[in-house]
């Protein structure tokens, strides 16, 4: 399977600015709750819906920017993670609130970067994330 970027691409994904009318289209922003469900024993939630919230995140921006899954998939094209770090101060408790806050951060060959921030309902920083993704041709 074949991965790249085309040159429109890397320029939508790096600056959204380029076709959009808003500043604040740069970065996204949106609550999440912990809920029961997604709570391991000691009532906080797992890496593994962290995760979760991170890419829901990344996918609602994508959207916005227009590369979104919709978008893509009209070109014979899809999203794939290729890497992804993760610091986490604390991880959201069940019941608590986040908000999840994504920006493209750029290039670096063929990936596009982007990064996050998990802030907790009295504004403090609980998580940071950095990320790597590559657009695929899904017909390959």
């Amino acid at each position: 399977m074949r991965s790249w970027l085309s040159d429109e691409e890397k320029r939508r994904a790096v600056d959204g600015t380029a076709f959009l009318q808003e500043e604040k289209n740069k970065i996204w922003e949106g609550p999440y709750i912990v809920h029961s469900y997604e709570v391991g024993t000691h009532t906080s939630a797992p890496l593994t819906i962290v995760c979760n919230y991170l890419q829901d995140a990344a996918w609602h921006h994508a959207q916005i920017l227009q590369l979104g899954y919709e978008a893509l998939l009209r070109e014979n094209k899809n999203w794939v993670l290729a890497r992804l770090a993760i610091e986490m101060e604390r991880y959201p408790l069940w019941g608590e609130q986040i908000t999840v806050r994504t920006w493209p951060k750029g290039t670096e060959r063929l990936l596009a970067l982007r990064d996050f921030e998990m802030i907790d309902d009295s504004g403090k920083k609980i998580g940071a994330a950095s990320s790597a993704w590559v657009i695929v041709d899904t017909h390959r």
